[in-house]
């Protein structure tokens, strides 16, 4: 969930949950990786509790000024997507992001169920906000290749 932290009338600190979702091979944990970790330092994920103990999670900050900064932790599936995804998963999210490989047409096929799941589970219908932020999460496509 978006959560803005003020100091004196303007923010100090946006917070965001970016989920990846897509099919089995598609590339979100390369994804992942790309958006977490730098290539000049270790790469630090964990795993959740009980509920998430399939999935990873990182966090990226972003220094916007001296005093205003963006975070986003990030969601990877771990290869669960096999199964069908939980609500709990999808709960809050800001910004889903479909991911697909490029060079593999049926994962972009696949895309159509990735987008009516995160529908369904965030209560998103024609003209509809989500139900637990009251904001309608980004949506972004995003195609990979795998060499």
């Amino acid at each position: 969930m978006a959560m803005y932290h003020k100091k004196a009338g303007h923010f100090k600190r946006l917070e965001f949950k970016m989920i990846l979702v897509g099919d089995y091979g598609s590339g979100k944990t390369s994804l992942f990786h790309q958006i977490v970790c730098s290539s000049n330092e270790a790469c630090s994920t964990s795993l959740g509790d009980s509920w998430e103990s399939a999935f990873s999670n990182g966090e990226k900050e972003v220094q916007l000024s001296e005093n205003n900064t963006v975070k986003i932790q990030v969601f990877d599936t771990d290869g669960e997507e096999r199964r069908s995804l939980t609500q709990r998963y999808y709960r809050n999210a800001d910004i889903v992001c479909f991911v697909y490989a490029v060079n593999k047409h049926s994962s972009f096929d696949g895309l159509r169920y990735w987008v009516e799941d995160t529908c369904r589970y965030l209560n998103l219908q024609e003209n509809r906000r989500n139900s637990c932020t009251g904001v309608p999460p980004v949506f972004a496509l995003v195609g990979s290749y795998e060499d």
